[in-house]
């Protein structure tokens, strides 16, 4: 097991319709990832394709920040 980082990279996906045995149809995604730094020994699609089991802590803030600084200060111009 390692711990690591999320690799950096773009997922191009596909779906594909198949048919449920019970007749009607639903879809499968699937797709390739793009790896934009292949060569990174850090990440987790490195030890996944070394056979290890990668661990990545994630936290997700999609917070603007310098908007929150433009805010407290006054200075926020309506075209952003």
């Amino acid at each position: 097991m390692k711990v690591c980082r999320q690799a950096v990279g773009a997922w191009h996906e596909e779906y594909i319709q198949r048919e449920h045995p019970y007749g009607y149809n639903y879809y499968w995604l699937t797709g390739k990832f793009f790896n934009y730094e292949p060569g990174a020994a850090d990440t987790d699609e490195y030890w996944l394709k070394e056979g290890y089991v990668s661990v990545v802590p994630i936290k997700i803030d999609f917070t603007a920040n310098k908007m929150v600084e433009e805010l407290k200060n006054g200075t926020w111009n309506l075209e952003h």
